[in-house]
């Protein structure tokens, strides 16, 4: 049987203006009549939370990736057109790595003032009790350190988007 096609879907949603969609979010206007009922109930129920009050935590997982791969990552996100101010990102990475910690200082200091914040978390094998090595292990502790630091800024969480992204 031949592979399904993603590039339908995919072209309808690069059609998609998404800072404006946001804006029409933010203000509730040119809703449809669908989204213009989900906006109210989430608003009556205290639940609507503003796109502009939004931000978004990126954690880019890495075990053994080169500085190149690493840094066309991050400077792909801060091509973003988004408000970099509201993007958070994290370098987990692996204890056992050699030169996970220096590659991510050198990308730290490169692009520390692109984002809102850059953080560099370290993830120690074996740190959760009956823990699996691995990605989900490293971006599960590098979320509970970011957590935990930010809690203690009084920094509202529920504001937090999350996205994980592959080092490459």
């Amino acid at each position: 049987a031949p592979t399904p096609s993603l590039s339908a879907p995919q072209k309808k949603e690069e059609k998609i203006d998404f800072a404006e969609k946001l804006q029409s979010i933010e203000f509730g206007q040119s809703l449809t009549e669908e989204e213009s009922r989900i906006r109210e109930e989430l608003r009556k129920e205290g639940d609507f939370l503003p796109p502009s009050s939004v931000k978004h935590l990126v954690i880019v997982a890495t075990c053994g990736e080169s500085f190149d791969i690493l840094d066309e990552t991050f400077t792909s996100l801060a091509e973003s057109s988004f408000d970099l101010k509201k993007v958070y990102v994290c370098l987990a990475i692996e204890e056992r790595e050699k030169d996970g910690r220096k590659i991510g200082e050198s990308l730290q200091q490169k692009f520390k003032s692109s984002f809102g914040r850059f953080f560099l978390m370290e993830h120690t094998e074996g740190e959760e009790p009956g823990e699996i090595p691995g990605k989900g292990a490293n971006i599960t502790s590098a979320g509970r350190k970011i957590t935990k630091l930010l809690l203690k800024e009084d920094i509202d969480i529920s504001s937090i988007l999350v996205t994980t992204l592959d080092a490459d």
